[in-house]
């Protein structure tokens, strides 16, 4: 897991250079290898985030944070437990989800989004 953040920023660039179709390709066969793993669901989120960027890309996620970005409805909190009617409205309809921020990101993922203590040259 620690290196997903890495690998990803990598091949955003590799993928830069490449056509749709083997975009598309390289996407689902890193989600089918990692398929039958268990708690892959960083990884899950890293594809997301190198795909987002990427037009007509059709990657079908099973994460509820990544669906949540597409689908505002999707739960990604049991609040089955909150008994105030009014907190809970509030928490399930939290926006997490920042468009104007998404609209902003570049389809190659920079140093400094995936290291946590980056510091730029001088």
């Amino acid at each position: 897991p620690r290196t997903y953040p890495h690998a990803i920023a990598l091949l955003s660039q590799l993928m830069d250079l490449s056509t749709l179709e083997v975009k598309q390709h390289l996407l689902t066969l890193i989600q089918q290898k990692f398929k039958t793993h268990p708690h892959t669901e960083e990884l899950e989120i890293w594809l997301q985030r190198l795909a987002i960027k990427l037009k007509d890309i059709n990657i079908t996620y099973t994460s509820n944070l990544c669906k949540k970005v597409n689908e505002p409805s999707i739960a990604i909190w049991n609040s089955s437990w909150i008994k105030d009617s009014i907190l809970k409205n509030i928490v399930g309809k939290a926006k997490i989800i920042d468009k104007e921020e998404i609209k902003k990101m570049s389809h190659i993922i920079e140093t400094e989004e995936v290291e946590v203590f980056y510091t730029p040259s001088l």
